[in-house]
Protein backbone atom coordinates (compact mmCIF):
# COMPACT_ATOMS: atom_id res chain seq x y z
CA UNK A 1 0.00 0.00 0.00
CA UNK A 2 1.06 3.69 -1.43
CA UNK A 3 2.20 6.08 1.78
CA UNK A 4 -0.31 8.54 2.65
CA UNK A 5 1.86 11.67 1.82
CA UNK A 6 2.87 9.93 -1.51
CA UNK A 7 -0.84 10.16 -2.86
CA UNK A 8 -0.22 14.33 -2.56
CA UNK A 9 2.37 13.99 -5.23
CA UNK A 10 0.24 11.87 -7.28
CA UNK A 11 -2.73 13.77 -6.66
CA UNK A 12 -0.92 17.18 -7.40
CA UNK A 13 0.59 15.73 -10.40
CA UNK A 14 -3.40 14.40 -11.88
CA UNK A 15 -4.83 18.06 -10.68
CA UNK A 16 -1.68 20.14 -12.83
CA UNK A 17 -2.00 18.08 -16.03
CA UNK A 18 -5.93 18.66 -16.36
CA UNK A 19 -5.45 22.58 -15.18
CA UNK A 20 -2.34 22.81 -17.62
CA UNK A 21 -4.17 20.78 -20.44
CA UNK A 22 -7.31 23.01 -19.97
CA UNK A 23 -5.46 26.37 -19.91
CA UNK A 24 -3.49 25.37 -22.79
CA UNK A 25 -6.73 24.43 -25.22
CA UNK A 26 -8.80 27.49 -24.36
CA UNK A 27 -5.62 29.82 -24.61
CA UNK A 28 -5.05 28.51 -28.27
CA UNK A 29 -8.75 28.49 -28.80
CA UNK A 30 -8.92 32.07 -28.23
CA UNK A 31 -5.31 33.30 -29.22
CA UNK A 32 -4.55 33.96 -25.33
CA UNK A 33 -0.80 33.36 -25.45
CA UNK A 34 -0.84 36.59 -28.21
CA UNK A 35 -3.27 38.76 -26.44
CA UNK A 36 -2.13 37.91 -22.66
CA UNK A 37 2.04 37.67 -23.56
CA UNK A 38 3.07 37.01 -19.88
CA UNK A 39 0.37 33.63 -20.11
CA UNK A 40 3.21 31.38 -20.84
CA UNK A 41 4.88 32.60 -17.30
CA UNK A 42 2.43 30.70 -14.69
CA UNK A 43 1.63 27.56 -17.75
CA UNK A 44 5.97 27.09 -18.15
CA UNK A 45 6.42 27.29 -13.71
CA UNK A 46 3.14 24.88 -13.43
CA UNK A 47 4.51 22.37 -15.94
CA UNK A 48 7.64 22.40 -13.93
CA UNK A 49 6.53 21.72 -10.51
CA UNK A 50 4.24 19.04 -12.53
CA UNK A 51 7.16 17.87 -14.33
CA UNK A 52 9.01 17.44 -11.07
CA UNK A 53 6.06 16.10 -9.20
CA UNK A 54 5.30 13.21 -11.56
CA UNK A 55 8.98 11.96 -11.98
CA UNK A 56 9.36 12.06 -8.39
CA UNK A 57 6.62 9.65 -8.09
CA UNK A 58 7.24 7.68 -10.81
CA UNK A 59 10.55 7.24 -9.37
CA UNK A 60 10.59 6.88 -5.73
CA UNK A 61 7.00 6.26 -4.72
CA UNK A 62 5.31 4.24 -7.13
CA UNK A 63 6.53 0.07 -7.95
CA UNK A 64 7.97 1.07 -11.28
CA UNK A 65 11.29 0.99 -9.60
CA UNK A 66 11.07 -1.28 -6.95
CA UNK A 67 10.06 1.52 -4.43
CA UNK A 68 13.19 3.31 -3.84
CA UNK A 69 14.52 4.46 -0.47
CA UNK A 70 14.31 8.54 -1.24
CA UNK A 71 17.77 10.28 -1.46
CA UNK A 72 17.55 14.33 -1.42
CA UNK A 73 20.12 14.23 -4.17
CA UNK A 74 18.87 11.98 -7.01
CA UNK A 75 15.35 13.39 -6.10
CA UNK A 76 17.22 16.58 -7.08
CA UNK A 77 18.84 15.17 -10.68
CA UNK A 78 15.22 13.90 -10.76
CA UNK A 79 13.48 16.84 -10.58
CA UNK A 80 15.66 18.90 -12.15
CA UNK A 81 16.16 16.67 -15.70
CA UNK A 82 12.63 15.48 -15.72
CA UNK A 83 11.52 19.60 -16.02
CA UNK A 84 14.70 20.49 -18.50
CA UNK A 85 13.86 17.50 -20.52
CA UNK A 86 10.40 17.99 -20.62
CA UNK A 87 10.63 21.52 -21.13
CA UNK A 88 13.30 21.66 -23.74
CA UNK A 89 10.60 18.87 -25.54
CA UNK A 90 7.77 21.50 -25.42
CA UNK A 91 10.11 24.10 -26.83
CA UNK A 92 10.84 22.23 -30.03
CA UNK A 93 7.28 21.30 -30.21
CA UNK A 94 6.51 25.29 -29.95
CA UNK A 95 9.75 25.51 -32.66
CA UNK A 96 8.30 23.12 -35.06
CA UNK A 97 4.30 24.16 -35.09
CA UNK A 98 6.06 27.41 -35.92
CA UNK A 99 3.70 28.47 -32.58
CA UNK A 100 6.31 31.27 -31.52
CA UNK A 101 6.70 34.26 -33.86
CA UNK A 102 8.77 36.12 -31.00
CA UNK A 103 11.81 38.15 -32.68
CA UNK A 104 13.32 37.35 -29.37
CA UNK A 105 13.09 33.44 -29.41
CA UNK A 106 16.12 32.60 -27.67
CA UNK A 107 15.21 34.95 -24.67
CA UNK A 108 11.83 33.76 -24.62
CA UNK A 109 12.85 30.33 -24.68
CA UNK A 110 15.59 31.02 -21.85
CA UNK A 111 13.27 32.24 -19.65
CA UNK A 112 10.54 29.27 -20.16
CA UNK A 113 13.15 27.13 -19.41
CA UNK A 114 14.25 28.98 -16.01
CA UNK A 115 10.67 28.92 -15.17
CA UNK A 116 10.28 24.92 -15.59
CA UNK A 117 13.85 24.93 -13.36
CA UNK A 118 11.88 27.20 -10.82
CA UNK A 119 8.97 25.00 -10.60
CA UNK A 120 10.63 21.95 -10.60
CA UNK A 121 12.87 23.61 -7.85
CA UNK A 122 9.68 24.93 -5.86
CA UNK A 123 8.22 21.42 -5.69
CA UNK A 124 11.76 19.42 -4.54
CA UNK A 125 11.89 21.97 -1.74
CA UNK A 126 8.13 21.09 -0.72
CA UNK A 127 9.28 17.38 -0.73
CA UNK A 128 11.62 17.67 0.78
CA UNK A 129 10.60 19.75 3.88
CA UNK A 130 7.23 17.66 4.08
CA UNK A 131 9.78 14.80 4.52
CA UNK A 132 7.48 12.54 1.99
CA UNK A 133 10.56 10.27 1.94
CA UNK A 134 9.53 8.74 5.13
CA UNK A 135 7.46 5.82 5.08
Amino acid sequence: MMPKKTHFLLFLSAVLIILLAAVHIVASIFYLYWTIPWLDIPMHFLGGVWAAATALWVYFFSDYFGGRVFDKRVAWTIALGSAVIIGIGWEIFEYVLSATFASNYWLDTSIDLLLDVLGATLLYSVVCRQEFFRR
